[in-house]
């Protein structure tokens, strides 16, 4: 599963933890509020609020939906900000990073001459970011020291063969006669190339 989909999933259940939790409070506060009585104070007496000593069935059931349907237009406001902000910032901090140390071990992979650059991120990110800077180093350092490695032995290898080449064909020749000196000397760059 992709970080964007884990993200988002865990926003998604955050939300819906949310939603359960708020509408469970607006039942019992709209509840709460419908049981009792609204007394208003105008002058000396008390004022009873008529709306609820006529018909409190249809007082209750007016406010309960009034504030309900406040409530949910709240909600999928609040709702579509965090997800859009979730989505922008999961890609901004998370995905785009991502992309950019794939894009660079691709570098590598394809035997680039100059490593990805180190990030200045202090979060598991930029720890991976920097691991792989100085992994491709030390690649680079070592595929150097391979090619230095390849052409000294090519260049040790080189020296012997070709004395043995020239002397294989200057007796093939007949130019120069068997010696047990030059037998000597064909034996040592042969043991030589050995080593």
């Amino acid at each position: 599963m992709s970080l964007r989909a884990t993200f988002l999933a865990g926003v998604a259940a955050v939300w819906l933890l949310s939603f359960a939790t708020l509408g469970f409070l607006t039942t019992q506060l709209s509840t709460t509020h419908a049981q009792v009585l609204v007394i208003q104070r105008a002058g000396s007496p008390p004022v009873v609020n008529s709306d609820f000593v006529r018909d409190p069935v249809t007082a209750q059931d007016a406010f309960a939906a009034a504030f309900n349907r406040r409530f949910v237009v709240v909600l999928l406001c609040v709702a579509t900000i965090t997800l859009v902000a979730a989505v922008l910032l999961t890609d901004r901090l998370v995905v785009r990073p991502m992309e950019a140390l794939r894009r660079a071990t691709e570098t590598i992979e394809e035997g680039a001459a100059e490593p990805p650059t180190a990030s200045a991120r202090r979060d598991e990110i930029g720890a991976l970011a920097r691991s792989l800077y100085a992994l491709s180093k030390r690649l680079k350092t070592s595929e150097s020291r391979r090619k230095a490695m390849v052409a000294d032995v090519a260049h040790e290898l080189r020296t012997p063969l070709t004395n043995l080449r020239g002397a294989i064909e200057s007796f093939q020749d007949g130019v120069a006669t068997v010696t047990p000196e030059e037998l000597t000397a064909l034996h040592n760059d042969l043991m030589l190339l050995d080593r």
